[in-house]
């Protein structure tokens, strides 16, 4: 079974992986560009790893979206792995069946490697395109270091403040402001982030410090971005 795992978990060639943008900066000149797989490339990977008359899927109605139930036979034995997705406003069935496939193969560890790439890594130039916005170069996804499990990312661990670290500069102060704006912190809720570097305003930042801090309120855009986008 771990040989299969580890097939199904294998790294997707560039043009298999899609990109959305899901999230910009305050100028709307970056954007970070969320990688992931359709469907019929899901479908592919279990083709070819387990056969196609070794896995199925089941859909039911949940909440207001669908559940995914995956089962894959293992031996003489089926094993089932469910996620679920809501339904988006634009074609909310495709999308609803789709989103909450993609979510349950995750769970087989298809795909998984592509959620664990730092968010920073993931901002890219962009242009308007429609009512949104596409990337106009595409992150570097190989060669990326996954996460360890149980460990906090390196950005977002704080820095202890030495006396050889330069104040936080003044351009990459505003960019701060500019997201906490775009995510409508609290005072309250900013104090709690800066609290995390014993500081009480940006001020008492160094400029290392400012770049954990913008970071970490980059993967925060990210993660809201896709709760929002999976509520259509």
């Amino acid at each position: 079974m771990s040989g299969v795992m580890e097939r199904l978990a294998a790294p997707f060639s560039d043009d298999e992986i899609k990109f959305r943008v899901v999230a910009t900066n305050h100028e709307k000149t970056k954007g970070m560009a969320a990688p992931y797989l359709d469907a019929r490339t899901i479908q592919d990977r279990l083709d070819q790893v387990v056969g196609p008359e070794r896995w199925s899927t089941d859909f039911q109605e949940w909440r207001s979206g669908v559940m995914c139930r995956l089962s894959i036979k293992v031996g003489d034995e089926w094993i089932a792995k469910c996620d679920g997705a809501e339904c988006p406003e634009r074609e909310p069935v495709k999308g609803g069946f789709s989103n909450s496939f993609r979510r349950a193969a995750v769970h087989w560890g298809i795909g998984r490697y592509l959620v664990q790439i730092p968010r920073a890594q993931l901002w890219v130039p962009i242009e308007k395109h429609g009512q949104s916005h596409r990337p106009v170069e595409l992150p570097v996804l190989s060669g990326h270091k996954r996460s360890t499990p149980h460990t906090s990312h390196p950005s977002s661990r704080p820095t202890p403040h030495t006396s050889s670290s330069l104040p936080i500069d003044e351009a990459l102060k505003a960019d701060i402001i500019g997201k906490i704006r775009e995510l409508k912190l609290s005072q309250g809720e900013v104090r709690k982030l800066l609290s995390d570097w014993s500081a009480e305003k940006l001020n008492d930042l160094t400029d290392q410090q400012g770049e954990e801090l913008k970071k970490r309120l980059d993967n925060m855009i990210y993660d809201r971005a896709l709760a929002e986008e999976s509520k259509g």
